[in-house]
C-alpha cells in the first residue's frame, strides 16, 4: 500500500485503527542468515487470532512476513482468508520456495549478499521471481552494501520486477546519503520503480517514515510495535485497535518520526 492511497485515509480513522499490519506469520526459516535476528518463539493460536481479527477490522493492506512465511503451513488458507475479506496482501519472503498463492497482489523478495545462501545461488529466486511476474508484481528487497552488488542485483533479477526496495543493515551506523542517491539513480536508469527504507527516507530527507502512523508491527509471538526493527519497546497483543492505541511511538534508531 504505497503513501497516496494512505493519503486518503482521514487522520480519524488512522487514529483508531493503523491502515498496514505487517505481520510475521513464523519465526521458521529455510535459511540460516548470520545477520539475522527475527528469532524466537512463536505463538500459532495467536497467530491466527491476529489473521481473524485483520481481516473483521479497518485495517486497508497487510504485509505477511515471517521468518519464512512460506513455510507456514496454513499460509494459503490465510491469504485466501484476508483477500477475500477485502485486504491487500502482500508478501516478503527469500524466495527459496514458489508457491504461488491466490489472493497476493505482491510477492517482495530479498535478494542480497546478507542471505548468502540465494546470493550464491539465485537459481530458485530467479524461478520464483519469473513465476510470481505472471500474477501479481514483485518487489526485490535489497539491503545496500555496495553498488557493485546492488547492479548484480539488478542484472539477476531486474527484468522481472516492479520496483526495487532499498533498504540498510540493521541496526543502523550510519547513511551516506550520495551512496544512497547514487544507487536510487542506478535502479531508475533500469527504468524500474524504486522505495527507500523508511529509516533511510527520513534520514535523508527524501521521505518520511511511516511506522507508528499508518502502520504497525505484530510479531509471531505476539508482540506489537510500531515497526519490526524495534526489539524493545514491544507489546503483547490486545486487540487491532487496543494495541494500536499502546504501542510506544519511539523510534528503534532514535529518529523524531512520531
Amino acid at each position: 500500500m504505497n503513501g497516496s492511497m494512505i493519503a486518503k485515509i482521514s487522520e480519524k480513522q488512522l487514529k483508531r485503527c493503523p491502515a498496514v499490519v505487517h505481520l510475521s506469520i513464523t519465526k521458521k526459516c529455510n535459511l540460516n542468515c548470520r545477520k539475522c535476528y527475527y528469532k524466537g518463539e512463536e505463538n500459532p493460536e495467536l497467530v491466527k487470532k491476529i489473521i481473524e481479527d485483520v481481516a473483521a477490522s479497518r485495517v486497508k493492506a497487510v504485509a505477511i512476513g515471517g521468518g519464512e512465511p512460506m513455510l507456514h503451513p496454513n499460509i494459503c488458507d490465510f491469504i485466501n482468508f484476508l483477500a477475500e475479506s477485502g485486504k491487500i496482501v502482500s508478501i516478503t519472503t527469500n524466495g527459496a520456495i514458489c508457491k504461488p498463492i491466490d489472493g497476493v497482489s505482491k510477492y517482495a523478495i530479498s535478494f542480497d549478499s546478507v542471505h548468502e545462501q540465494t546470493w550464491r545461488s539465485p537459481e530458485s529466486l530467479i524461478t520464483a521471481a519469473k513465476t510470481y511476474s505472471e500474477v501479481a508484481e514483485v518487489w526485490i528487497n535489497h539491503i545496500i552494501t555496495t553498488k557493485e552488488e546492488l547492479k548484480r542485483a539488478l542484472d539477476v533479477l531486474g527484468k522481472y520486477a516492479n520496483t526495487i526496495t532499498l533498504l540498510a543493515l540493521k541496526p543502523i551506523q550510519r547513511i551516506d546519503k550520495e551512496s544512497w542517491l547514487d544507487a536510487i539513480e542506478l535502479v531508475k536508469q533500469q527504468g524500474l520503480k524504486v522505495a527507500v527504507d523508511a529509516c533511510v527516507a527520513e534520514i535523508t530527507g527524501i521521505g518520511r517514515c511511516r511506522q507508528g502512523i499508518a502502520s504497525m508491527s505484530i510479531d509471531a509471538d505476539g508482540s506489537c510495535a510500531i515497526c519490526s526493527n524495534d526489539r524493545s519497546n514491544r507489546i503483547l497483543y490486545k486487540g487491532i485497535e487496543e494495541s494500536w492505541k499502546k504501542i510506544r511511538r519511539i523510534c528503534p534508531f532514535n529518529l523524531k518520526l512520531c
